[in-house]
């Protein structure tokens, strides 16, 4: 049996592993590059003006220390990390009670 899965993994792993690289692990990266650059949505913004080099345009830190010293994204962000553990909580409490519920049948 085990020499029928080895037979049949790649052929079935590698179009789901392409797709979560396409669809997901490619844009996060390219994401977290463009929070430490001036992209501006269609141009990179650099020192002197409009560039077409990301390189010129890194800015480290600057953008996360410019976006936690405005309140309105502090007031963003801990209401997401509220909402995130709460969530978090209610969906593990809710299924637990399910689990306890089906398991007392």
């Amino acid at each position: 049996m085990s020499k029928l899965y080895k037979k049949w993994f790649f052929p079935f792993v590698l179009p789901a592993f392409a797709i979560f690289l396409i669809v997901v692990l490619i844009p996060f990266i390219i994401g977290i590059f463009y929070s430490f650059t001036g992209w501006r949505g269609s141009f990179f913004m650099g020192p002197n003006g409009r560039t077409t080099n990301p390189f010129e345009s890194f800015l480290g830190l600057k953008n996360y220390i410019a976006a936690f010293k405005q309140e309105s994204f502090r007031s963003a962000f801990l209401f997401s990390v509220k909402f995130t553990v709460l969530a978090v909580i209610a969906v593990n409490v809710v299924a637990l009670a399910q689990a306890l519920l089906v398991n007392a049948i």
